[in-house]
């Protein structure tokens, strides 16, 4: 019995995650070893080699099979497509292939049954992407019809084959993100910018290390809250006839405890590729930012939130930023503001992004309506009297709160009949 077979043995921790496990932790050091690569060309080979290595190692060769398709056909695609209109030719391809290996793999109920496979990975390769795909085409629009957006990711002409695939692959992100332009990571390639070690005013003042050894502290600590969660509370609780039997107030806190202990996963999660980034230099943002690119949750903004519209500001940040700038704001003219409708367009790409299992189309497309209730106790807060808005926003808080974990829960459910069943035994209090 070899060491990993004992570790699975002694921690009751299925083999797929130990093994996911000590590959999100090797991301660490092979983010380091940036440092010490020369910059240009052996960056872009040395993140081709690593990168590509550490997929094989999480998926194995079918995986590594799978994944290297879209960047591949959508590198095709942007050498003889209209570079006019290449990226919506290149977003249908990425989600259709994104789609299909959803079904075939069963991503949701693997992931819930605690399996790992290459779709978490791919869903980071269809940002990529489709990021660039649109970077492409919008050097094709005169600067003064660009958004800010725009201005600073358009490209003027294709990255070559190298450059693309040293995106696509990078060590750092390749395994769960998070989502970084294609321009900054080119820029810390080739030490442009505020990578630039000779820009003196635009480098860090102080250290790395103190930046990096706070998150990685902090991503230890919510490794073992989520692990000590999961044990004492896992999701399969609010489908028990103990769950069913018990009184409403019981029956919310416990379903609070789960949602909060599976969000711990992803705190974890990004925390880690978060520090990754701060060990390669990538995290570095200029002098007033800070090490904030690559920040993909703040925890504490997301569990003290006063309105629901904090969750997304705050929540899967970068995936966000993507949805925001490649959805949202595409769907009207550079002059005009998103409406509803962008709203509800920009919740069901996310959902067909995640899956196609019922779960994720009702918590995305029941947030459209949280988020639209949320603009308006918003301004019903800003129109009463200064003395009671503090009440008001507490208020707003709370109701955000409950909302968030109700619809949360059918992101564990994920299958129709059992959501609707389990808010059915909360009274429907998400949608009140």
């Amino acid at each position: 019995m070899d060491s990993l077979e004992i570790l699975v043995e002694k921690s009751e921790i299925p083999f797929g995650i130990i093994k996911f496990l000590l590959c999100l932790f090797s991301l660490l050091p092979l983010s380091l070893f940036y440092k010490i690569v020369p910059v240009g060309r052996s960056r872009e080979l040395y993140s081709i080699i690593s990168g590509t290595y550490l997929t094989f190692i999480g998926y194995g060769f079918a995986g590594l099979e799978n994944l290297i398709i879209s960047p591949l056909v959508t590198y095709l695609l942007l050498l003889i497509l209209p570079r006019s209109s290449c990226a919506l030719w290149i977003s249908g391809f990425c989600f259709a292939h994104l789609i299909v290996c959803h079904v075939v793999n069963a991503s949701g109920a693997s992931w819930s049954e605690g399996n790992i496979d290459f779709t978490g990975s791919q869903m980071v390769l269809v940002l990529k992407c489709v990021a660039v795909a649109f970077n492409y085409q919008d050097g094709t629009i005169s600067k003064s019809e660009m958004t800010s957006h725009q201005t600073a990711t358009h490209l003027t002409s294709l990255p070559s084959l190298p450059a693309f695939l040293a995106y696509m692959t990078d060590p750092t992100t390749v395994l769960i993100g998070p989502f970084l332009e294609y321009k900054h990571y080119n820029n810390f390639i080739h030490n442009k910018g505020v990578y630039d070690p000779l820009a003196k005013s635009l480098r860090p003042a102080s250290s790395w290390l103190p930046s990096f050894l706070t998150t990685f502290f902090f991503t230890l600590l919510y490794l073992a809250l989520h692990t000590y969660l999961m044990r004492a509370f896992p999701y399969s609780l609010i489908t028990t006839p103990e769950w069913l039997q018990a009184p409403m107030w019981r029956k919310l806190a416990l379903a609070f405890i789960v949602v909060i202990g599976q969000r711990f996963k992803y705190y974890f999660s990004w925390n880690l590729t978060y520090a990754g980034l701060k060990l390669s230099g990538q995290a570095w943002a200029g002098p007033q930012e800070g090490w904030v690119r690559g920040l993909n949750v703040r925890p504490m903004k997301v569990e003290l939130a006063t309105s629901s519209a904090d969750y997304p500001i705050h929540w899967n940040i970068c995936t966000g930023n993507w949805l925001r700038h490649y959805v949202y704001t595409r769907q009207q003219g550079p002059k005009q503001s998103p409406g509803f409708r962008a709203l509800i367009v920009t919740q069901t790409v996310s959902g067909v992004w995640h899956g196609l299992y019922p779960g994720y189309w009702l918590f995305f497309l029941s947030s459209a309506l949280m988020l639209q209730g949320s603009r308006w106790m918003y301004k019903m807060t800003a129109g009463a009297p200064v003395t009671v808005q503090p009440v008001l926003t507490f208020i707003h808080g709370v109701l955000s709160a409950i909302q968030l974990n109700y619809l949360a829960l059918s992101f564990l459910l994920l299958d129709f009949g059992s959501t609707v069943q389990t808010w059915r035994e909360l009274y429907f209090i998400g949608h009140a």
